[in-house]
């Protein structure tokens, strides 16, 4: 069984206390901001935009520095979920047997209409695609896995090829 956690960013401890101090500072001197210029300019709903503004960088934030990807892979099945605080939620339970192509997201084409497609790159020069096939449905994954990983996979694919022979028919 292998299983590993995926962050665009990695930050913990101080990094991300300096972040939120950071960011707190700056919704403080935005609200003043927006206050004395409208005050003096007589300029009205400014702090709206300001408000769209915090939103989208808050968005970015969590996006880029909360959201972790896991990847577990055990008994021939890869389990994708997404990690935001203590919220675990499922993205893909891919069996073996159902992948149709495992590679470089470079090289596969996912334009096609015919194809579902999950992102979950994490780093999108280094990620991945498993195209699979589940209850008549192409689906597609895109996935940043470490070496180890994807090592390991490609080892699954192989081995799914063979058929089981009994242990009877191989010392004969």
């Amino acid at each position: 069984m292998i299983r590993e956690r995926k962050g665009k960013k990695d930050i913990s401890g101080n990094s991300a206390f300096i972040i939120v101090i950071l960011l707190s500072i700056s919704i403080i001197f935005l609200s003043s901001m927006v206050g004395y210029i409208e005050n003096k300019f007589g300029i009205n709903y400014l702090e709206n935009i300001i408000y769209v503004f915090l939103i989208v960088v808050a968005y970015f934030l969590i996006k880029n520095y909360l959201t972790e990807f896991r990847y577990s892979f055990f008994d021939d099945e890869f389990i994708v979920e997404k990690i935001l605080g203590k919220k675990i939620i499922p993205i893909a339970s891919i069996k073996i047997r159902e992948v149709e192509y495992f590679g470089k997201l470079s090289d596969i084409d996912l334009s096609s209409k015919d194809i579902i497609v999950d992102n979950c790159d994490v780093y999108k020069k280094d990620a991945y695609a498993i195209k699979y096939l589940r209850n008549g449905e192409r689906k597609a994954i895109t996935i940043s896995p470490s070496e180890e990983l994807i090592i390991h996979i490609k080892k699954s694919l192989e081995a799914r090829d063979y058929d089981e022979v009994e242990e009877e028919k191989i010392l004969k």
